[in-house]
């Protein structure tokens, strides 16, 4: 299963590289769309997100929009041992690089707790159909959501999606998937 997962993350990342630019601007934008225009969005008390880095399904305007709507946001913050808590943003001023060089809340943000009526963006590499999700490998996003009650998003472009994603005991499904399509 692990070189499985370890071959298809390497082919996924090669395709993500060869994705032309005009594809990314124009699927972030409508990806985009759809989750704010999505009843799940509306309906929510926090959006738990992630700042979007290199070729990711861009999140920030999506961060932005969202303290712009009232919602409360969080972001997550990378700690030892493959744990993640999450801290609440209002702006986008209190970042700092953490563990993998990825913009997270400084210590001025507070922590906060997903739970009901919460949204939690999930990245991945890939996904399925079903909500099967290939992530980097370090499983914090698997851990995270095997303890916490929200739900469960996966912004994914429709060129990054498989039919079937390799996934073992310890792999957390989301329970919805949007791209642009």
């Amino acid at each position: 299963m692990r070189e499985a997962k370890r071959m298809l993350r390497s082919a996924v990342k090669a395709k993500i590289n060869e994705l032309p630019e005009s594809y990314i601007c124009e699927s972030n934008s409508k990806i985009r769309e759809k989750f704010l225009a999505s009843e799940e969005y509306k309906s929510s008390n926090c959006i738990f997100a992630y700042y979007s880095v290199g070729r990711e399904v861009d999140t920030r305007e999506i961060i932005l929009r969202a303290l712009q709507d009232g919602k409360r946001v969080a972001l997550p913050v990378s700690l030892a041992a493959g744990k993640m808590i999450f801290r609440e943003i209002h702006d986008l001023d209190h970042m700092k690089p953490g563990l993998y060089g990825i913009p997270e809340p400084d210590l001025s943000c507070r922590h906060i707790e997903c739970g009901d009526g919460d949204l939690i963006i999930v990245p991945a590499l890939s996904c399925d159909s079903r909500g099967n999700r290939l992530g980097r490998g370090a499983g914090y996003y698997d851990r995270f959501l095997e303890n916490h009650n929200c739900v469960s998003v996966c912004l994914i472009r429709s060129r990054q999606m498989n039919d079937n994603i390799p996934t073992d005991k310890y792999d957390r499904r989301v329970q919805i998937v949007i791209n642009e399509k």
